[in-house]
């Protein structure tokens, strides 16, 4: 059995270590984000809507987005 001390240690510990997966999880997300935009930009450059690698599959798609101007 351990004691309170150990247990605010150990809540600090894991509190440490999510904040260390937390950044590393933005510095994932930044990187996907500047390949994703690579990827779109060299798939629109040659005229590509789709393409497969061994493991997954990328395609550009469009969206109409209402704006309402006045109400």
């Amino acid at each position: 059995m351990s004691t309170i001390g150990d247990k605010i240690d150990l809540l600090h510990a894991l509190r440490e270590q999510k904040r260390e997966l937390e950044e590393q999880i933005k510095q994932v997300s930044k990187e996907m984000d500047g390949l994703e935009k690579q990827l779109i930009e060299q798939l629109d450059k040659e005229g590509v809507v789709k393409s497969t690698g061994r493991c997954a599959t990328a395609s550009i798609s469009t969206s109409i987005k209402p704006s309402v101007e006045d109400w």
